[in-house]
């Protein structure tokens, strides 16, 4: 347990001073090119979720935070002997959370900059270092449930 608390308090960590870096950084709505019009920090103070999808439901989303926490908490105590690859997704989910959590409860929105546009017609939504935890996090989780033996010993 205390791996995927480490883990979760790094990502925090992370994805707060990026945060900090882009409030500073970029004025609002403001784009930044790295790589063409592939990769751009662009500024977006999003008070709902992907998208801007149940904008303005702060007491929702900070429920819903406080909630995903809390059992994450569970799901890591519970599962504090499996494999340390479990404990890292889990604490990168956990870390992500926490840090969506903690800027809603600071500014009442999350801060997105990190911009990714693969294809120029198709628009991804904006996210920020947290939502890479929770992303990353989700699909580690996925990649171990598809690799573990179930009870008969055949792969899921």
């Amino acid at each position: 347990m205390l791996f995927g608390i480490l883990i979760s308090v790094v990502w925090v960590l992370l994805d707060q001073w990026s945060k900090h870096w882009a409030v500073g950084a970029l004025s609002h709505g403001a784009s930044l090119s790295v790589l063409g019009h592939y990769l751009r920090l662009t500024y977006v103070e999003n008070d709902g979720a992907a998208f801007g999808i149940f904008a303005g439901q702060k007491l929702f989303f900070i429920a819903l935070s406080i909630g995903a926490i809390l059992f994450l908490l569970f799901v890591l105590w519970r599962h504090r002997k499996d494999t340390i690859w479990f404990r890292l997704a889990m604490g990168m989910i956990l870390g992500g959370a926490a840090g969506n959590f903690i800027d809603r409860m600071r500014w009442g929105y999350v801060v997105d900059f990190i911009q990714v546009d693969i294809i120029r017609s198709i628009q991804f939504p904006v996210f920020n270092v947290a939502d890479i935890g929770v992303t990353v996090g989700v699909f580690f989780l996925a990649v171990l449930l598809l690799r573990t033996p179930d009870k008969q010993g055949e792969k899921r």
